[in-house]
Parts: structure tokens; sequence; C-alpha cells
């Protein structure tokens, strides 16, 4: 499930909750979207387009922000980056 939403300091951000994985909660965050390309509550899977690339929030220049959460604790993403 997605959650969409505005901060003062993430801008336009989304958050997945992958469920569990090798035993630990894992979501994502994305920040600093220009726009969403979902909605709250919103099921995506693997390719979807969750949002666009932008300086929202206390950006100051146009990037896109990943942060990744084991367990609610932030957490290093790399190992989850695998190339299929």
């Amino acid at each position: 499930m997605t959650r969409a939403n505005f901060s003062r300091s993430a801008g336009n951000n989304v958050r997945i909750d992958h469920g569990r994985i090798k035993g630990k909660n894992v979501e994502t965050s994305y920040l600093h979207m220009s726009k969403y390309a979902v909605s709250a509550g919103q099921s995506v899977t693997k390719g979807d387009v969750i949002g666009y690339v932008g300086t929202t929030g206390l950006s100051t220049a146009c990037h896109l922000h990943l942060a990744l959460y084991e367990n609610g604790k932030g957490a290093d993403p790399v190992p989850y980056l695998v190339k299929d």
C-alpha cells in the first residue's frame, strides 16, 4: 500500500509498505517529487510509475530522495537494490 503526502521538508512524497522481507517490515519513501502518479491506499507493483522527479520541500535542486526503513528505523537501501 502507498501513502502520498506533502510535508514542508520532504515536499511531495510517497511511502510504500513492502511488507515483510527476510523477517523485517520494509518501507521505502520517495521525496521531493514534482507530482504524484499514485494516490494514498493504491497498490503498486514493480515497474509502476509512482511520481515524477522534482524539487519540492526543502530541496535545492531536482532530484529524487530515496529512504528505506526496516522495522520503522532508517536503513541502508543498497542491499535491496538488485538488478533482475
